[in-house]
């Protein structure tokens, strides 16, 4: 796995501390999927924080989300990807401050790092429990509220051999 130097380089990031940003559509709930999305960004704008943004998977949907991020591409906290390789995905998740939004990632990979991931709204529901994830709905005062929480949150990283 790539080192978060050679990372930060390759991607043109110049944060020390940020947080991972990702939400894919839910397209059982479409219907909601705007409003949903303004929540989303509107709360990360607020918290003041530096976030990298990974562009939604391509389900139905994928536009509502894409067309509410791109309102945001000239904000100085906010490096925005379509993608990013998954080594160095790796990398940025195990560096970062906590994951936001409601890909898989959050519950499957960010936990074995020791990252606290923020899980908005049902995507995810049903999926792997712990203490490191936090449940909220799409909900500008509880998402702000869970930020505050896990920017603020001791960060126990885990050591991997050889590190």
């Amino acid at each position: 796995m790539p080192n978060l130097s050679k990372v930060k380089k390759r991607y043109e990031i110049i944060y020390d501390n940020f947080a991972i940003a990702i939400l894919h559509p839910i397209t059982t709930n479409i219907k909601y999927l705007q409003k949903e999305s303004q929540n989303f960004f509107n709360s990360l704008v607020k918290s003041n924080l530096n976030y990298i943004l990974i562009y939604p998977n391509n389900d139905h949907g994928s536009e509502i989300i894409l067309k509410e991020l791109k309102k945001f591409n000239k904000n100085k906290k906010f490096r925005i990807f379509p993608s990013i390789r998954f080594e160095y995905y790796l990398t940025l998740l195990k560096n970062c401050r906590f994951i936001i939004g409601n890909s898989s990632s959050g519950i499957m990979e960010a936990p074995y790092y020791g990252v606290s991931t923020i899980n908005i709204g049902d995507r995810q529901k049903n999926r792997l429990k712990s203490k490191l994830i936090k449940n909220i709905n799409f909900n500008q005062k509880e998402i702000l509220k869970a930020i505050n929480f896990a920017k603020n949150r001791k960060i126990i990283k885990r050591k991997f051999f050889g590190e």
